[in-house]
């Protein structure tokens, strides 16, 4: 997966999975399995407040689920990486930013069309998937639209997207 996207003016490169926007740091549920790579979409767990625990509890993130909710937080944009071979993962229990608005890669699924909105994929937890002939996303279910249209036969793929609480 590349994070590489061409300048406007086509004079070089910059390596970037976001820029702009909003992030908020939370940390990633310690039972998800494996690393979460950068891009992945998350929700925050149902959360009953610190209780009164010491240290508190806190609320954390996991890949977003394969059942459209209203749970959706952002995408994966940085955090902590440490111990990984992969530098562009935040392991289960570490502290992942999470860019909720603005411009970022995305991990779909399926093939994308520019200016259509994105939601969580039905297919895939924490991948987005463009809606059916760009249909406007439920209440709350949006995570964003496609900025770039790309081909997806298999896998998945880091689309560049505007990120935007819908």
């Amino acid at each position: 997966m590349s994070t590489i996207l061409p300048n406007p003016t086509g004079a070089g490169y910059f390596n970037a999975i976001s820029y702009g926007g909003t992030t908020i740091s939370i940390e990633v549920n310690s039972g998800v399995s494996g690393p979460l790579p950068f891009g992945t979409v998350v929700q925050i767990e149902p959360y009953t407040g610190p209780g009164t625990t010491n240290p508190p509890t806190v609320a954390t993130c996991q890949p977003s689920s394969t059942t459209a909710d209203q749970y959706i937080l952002g995408v994966i944009v940085g955090g902590q990486t440490d111990n990984l071979v992969d530098g562009n993962a935040v392991a289960p229990g570490r502290v992942a930013q999470v860019q909720v608005v603005g411009i970022a890669q995305v991990l779909c699924d399926a093939t994308t069309t520019a200016g259509y909105p994105l939601v969580q994929s039905a297919a895939t937890a924490g991948a987005a998937k463009c809606t059916t002939s760009g249909a406007a996303p439920t209440n709350g279910e949006g995570i964003g639209v496609a900025l770039q249209a790309v081909t997806i036969s298999s896998g998945t793929a880091l689309v560049w997207a505007l990120l935007k609480n819908q």
